[in-house]
């Protein structure tokens, strides 16, 4: 199967799109840029006399009554279909299952600018799950803004339904979602999807910035999922009151299993975003199939300059990262592609757990904190189905983390892997141990420039081996490991 992602030729996505909206704007009014409202004037329309940007013309011209109270499913729906770029002016308009089209930017005044989600509706905007579009992506719908605009759901107005979405978008490219709020999803904030289970469809450069996901009730899916996507972006934005336990996270990749044949998750990118009063499994998950599954394996994510705070919600992660979702046993070979998953200038507190790494290739986590977290961060599970390969912690501290002796008692527990190195990484503020080697087998070890640090009182034991944990001396590596007030060190390396 040839891969269609790969060999397209292609100016930059932002490129792409801002070419697209000044294109679509000098055809209707002169040299405006659609999509940067900041320096779009406020002109009173030629053809309605409702007042719009340049460029654009107002819903209201459709008949949409913005009351909050009408129904302005069909007014809203004609002028999407009619228009390229369109004004949503503050009010509240009453819609569902809006259809958007190639070309298209909606733009308002920010918050004040509402759609509100119809009850008993699919969703609030999307396109038709993808159905018009075909593998290709050249098919795909194409350069979508919606930008200073607020999605709202009825959440805690109505039955939990965790494929009630406010934004459902399958087959896209070229997407700016900037300065908008989703609040009260019903299911998800933004479901980036892949159409219909078993068809195969693909999203390319995606950008959502500085947005707000507000859950408001705490009885939502997730902000996002990405079922497939390419050249992801998720940029300065906000995650608050979101989730509810047993759903996976603020923000969830999470391809289908039915899809392994076809599925990408690659190159995304997670930056500058903030997490606060998240009531899901976890703040970002990575739900991912094996790699030896995968005719396409995953590729390159990064999340860097993240902020979570948490109330040690129980057994809630910060970041998860694994390849076994859907069931899957299958762990990495020395042949598997690494998936080249980059943690960055992470902080997070207040999470129950910091993280977790599971039947994983290829992760680096550094230059993060993690604080005051109830239970121990671990690397690998209890058996060999969590069995690792060439995961690292660079410069990473761990303060007051599994400082709740009924969940673990230790900050770092190293289950089975192959190929672990910890440089520069410092415990301090523990309780129990600093670090502990449990049931499981490891190879490949570094551990250098580590610091575990008594400072509390409350360590008894630097690192250690529990017997059911194999080491292989032989291939490890140690050096300047430095124990500060407390005893012990059963790493083994020669």
């Amino acid at each position: 199967m040839t891969e269609p992602l790969s060999g397209l030729q292609r100016l930059p996505g932002r490129l792409l799109i801002a070419a697209s909206v000044l294109v679509s704007t000098l055809l209707s009014c002169g040299a405006q840029n659609p999509a940067r409202m900041s320096s779009l004037s406020v002109n009173a329309s030629s053809t309605t006399g409702l007042t719009a940007p340049v460029g654009y013309v107002n819903i209201k011209a459709y008949g949409a009554q913005c009351d909050g109270v009408t129904d302005d499913t069909a007014a809203i729906q004609k002028a999407l279909n009619i228009q390229s770029n369109l004004y949503l002016p503050p009010g509240t308009c009453l819609a569902g299952t809006l259809q958007l089209k190639s070309n298209q930017s909606i733009v308002g005044e920010g918050p004040s600018s509402v759609l509100l989600q119809k009850p008993g509706s699919d969703y609030l905007l999307g396109n038709h799950l993808g159905l018009k579009s075909t593998a290709d992506v050249s098919t795909n719908m194409h350069d979508i803004v919606l930008k200073k605009i607020k999605l709202k759901g009825q959440a805690g107005k109505v039955p939990f339904d965790e494929h009630d979405h406010l934004l459902n978008l399958n087959a896209v490219t070229d997407v700016i979602i900037d300065q908008v709020v989703f609040e009260g999803y019903v299911g998800d904030g933004f479901y980036l999807g892949s159409g219909r289970r078993g068809y195969e469809r693909h999203n390319l450069r995606v950008d959502v910035r500085n947005s707000v996901f507000d859950g408001v009730v705490k009885n939502n899916r997730n902000a996002i999922s990405i079922i497939d996507g390419t050249e992801v972006r998720i940029l300065g934005t906000t995650f608050l009151r979101s989730g509810r336990p047993g759903m996976p996270g603020a923000i969830d990749i999470e391809p289908d299993y039915e899809n392994d044949a076809f599925s990408r998750i690659r190159d995304i990118t997670i930056d500058d975003c903030e997490f606060r009063d998240i009531t899901s499994d976890a703040l970002i998950s990575l739900l991912l199939r094996p790699q030896d599954r995968l005719t396409y394996p995953s590729r390159n994510i990064t999340i860097s300059n993240i902020r979570g705070f948490g109330n040690n919600q129980t057994n809630q992660t910060a970041i998860s990262l694994t390849h076994s979702s859907w069931g899957a046993t299958e762990i990495p070979t020395e042949s598997t592609a690494p998936l080249n998953v980059r943690v960055s200038n992470a902080q997070i507190t207040g999470v129950y757990r910091p993280f977790m790494i599971s039947q994983l290739k290829g992760a680096v986590i550094e230059n993060s904190t993690f604080s005051n977290s109830r239970a121990f961060a671990y690397i690998g599970e209890g058996d060999a189905n969590g069995f690792n390969r060439d995961i690292t912690l660079n410069n990473v501290l761990f303060d007051n983390v599994g400082y709740d002796p009924s969940v673990g008692y230790k900050a770092l527990t190293i289950y089975s892997n192959a190929g672990l190195t910890l440089n520069n990484v410092t415990v301090q503020n523990g309780t129990g141990l600093g670090i502990a080697f449990s049931s499981g087998r490891s190879s490949k070890v570094s551990i250098t420039n580590t610091k575990i640090i008594n400072n509390n009182g409350k360590l008894v034991y630097g690192i250690r081996r529990f017997n059911n944990h194999t080491l292989s001396p032989s291939t490890n590596r140690s050096e300047g490991i430095s124990l500060v007030g407390v005893r012990g060190n059963d790493f083994l390396a020669q």
